[in-house]
């Protein structure tokens, strides 16, 4: 089993954010970014080793992503909205936030 580490970080504002993870789906009320440390929420989830899919829909702003990354020990996923577009990045470290 992986382990994914869920961030979602900039550009957020009392969103509700639905992240489906391989099927999996799990939903956040009024996610908001916190402007000194540059992220709003983290969760995370174990997923079957290999790929997994991560889809994001914001209901409110019609806006919607999706991102595939190699599932294998951990990773760590940042979510963003900028400029109107869900935007995705990762690594095998954890991401620095102040």
């Amino acid at each position: 089993m992986a382990t994914l580490n869920i961030a979602l970080e900039e550009g957020f504002d009392n969103d509700r954010v639905v992240v489906t993870i391989n099927g999996k789906q799990f939903e956040r009320d009024g996610v908001t970014t916190k402007l000194q440390i540059g992220v709003a929420e983290q969760f995370e989830t174990e997923v079957s080793d290999g790929t997994a899919t991560i889809d994001v829909n914001l209901p409110a702003r019609s806006l919607n992503g999706s991102y595939t990354v190699p599932a294998t020990e951990t990773v760590f996923i940042g979510i963003s909205i900028e400029g109107g577009t869900v935007r995705f990045r990762h690594s095998s470290r954890t991401f620095g936030y102040v």
